[in-house]
């Protein structure tokens, strides 16, 4: 169980309670995932703490790192782990309730605060508000979180774990020198001379309520090339030899057994051929 978060924020509490019902943490890991224990096309869990949640990652693909080094790709999955309660059930739990590609963490933090991968990626209803904050309409899939993982050690060598926390505005009035007495008034303002004037971009012409990042918060982190090297040269290359020492082993053992039998063949041959000489003396 080496790696298993087995409780958070108190001795023997293995459970989120900000919500209903409270989230079991176990099996779900840190940032190791075990010796031996990772299969191409698996799926793996991890405890993220700033979510307060358990994460799902699936296996995207093989790839081959630095000094040969083999590293399994996961990236966190966006369907259907972050789809609406409407498409998911599973998700009430969450709370979960609006649109998709967001974490509610409103019941966690106390305050309106809504998670996403950057630029709003696999959140659809959000990004099309991109080009009026000066966001990437179509935010590249390269965003989404992942950890390389190398099969043998179960270590993270290579991550890239990047969030987006986000949370309501309101816009901003027009008149400057008036003072607004209710909302009516405000969207008397927005006319379209206005919006010619202020643009898309401004947050004099946004729609009350929009959902805005606040920051994106990256963790990235890679192992040390000269680490990389010890490791292919201690580990990597060690399994090499040991799995051609294994085949020279076998290829020894045929060519044994090959010589033990042309050696019993020659000798019941010659056995053969002596009987008959001894017949005739």
């Amino acid at each position: 169980r080496m790696g298993e978060v087995l409780h958070y924020g108190a001795p023997g509490k293995g459970w989120i309670d900000c919500y209903d019902p409270p989230m079991q943490i176990s099996p779900a890991k840190d940032t190791f995932f075990g010796i031996d224990n990772v299969r191409e096309h698996d799926t793996q869990t991890l405890f993220v703490d700033d979510l307060y949640k358990n994460i799902v990652l699936d296996y995207n693909h093989t790839y081959k790192w630095e000094d040969n080094i083999d590293l399994y790709r996961y990236t966190v999955q966006s369907e259907p782990q972050y789809d609406n309660a409407s498409l998911w059930p599973p998700n009430a739990q969450y709370a979960m309730y609006g649109v998709s590609g967001v974490q509610n963490l409103t019941g966690c933090k106390g305050i309106p605060i809504f998670v996403s991968f950057p630029e709003f990626l696999a959140a659809p209803d959000f990004a099309a508000n991109n080009s009026k904050m000066g966001l990437d309409p179509n935010p590249s899939w390269k965003h989404l979180p992942y950890v390389d993982v190398e099969p043998r050690t179960g270590a993270i060598y290579n991550a890239n774990k990047s969030l987006q926390l986000n949370t309501f505005i309101h816009s901003l009035p027009f008149n400057y020198s008036r003072r607004y007495e209710n909302v009516s008034q405000i969207n008397a303002d927005r006319t379209e001379v206005n919006r010619v004037a202020f643009g898309d971009k401004s947050l004099h012409w946004i729609a009350d309520g929009l959902t805005v990042p606040m920051v994106e918060l990256s963790e990235c982190e890679q192992l040390p090339s000269n680490q990389a090297k010890v490791f292919s040269t201690d580990v990597i290359d060690t399994t090499q030899w040991a799995n051609r020492l294994e085949w020279i082993g076998v290829l020894a053992g045929c060519l044994f057994a090959a010589w033990c039998t042309i050696c019993g063949y020659q000798m019941a041959k010659r056995k053969q051929q002596q009987q008959p000489a001894q017949l005739q003396r």
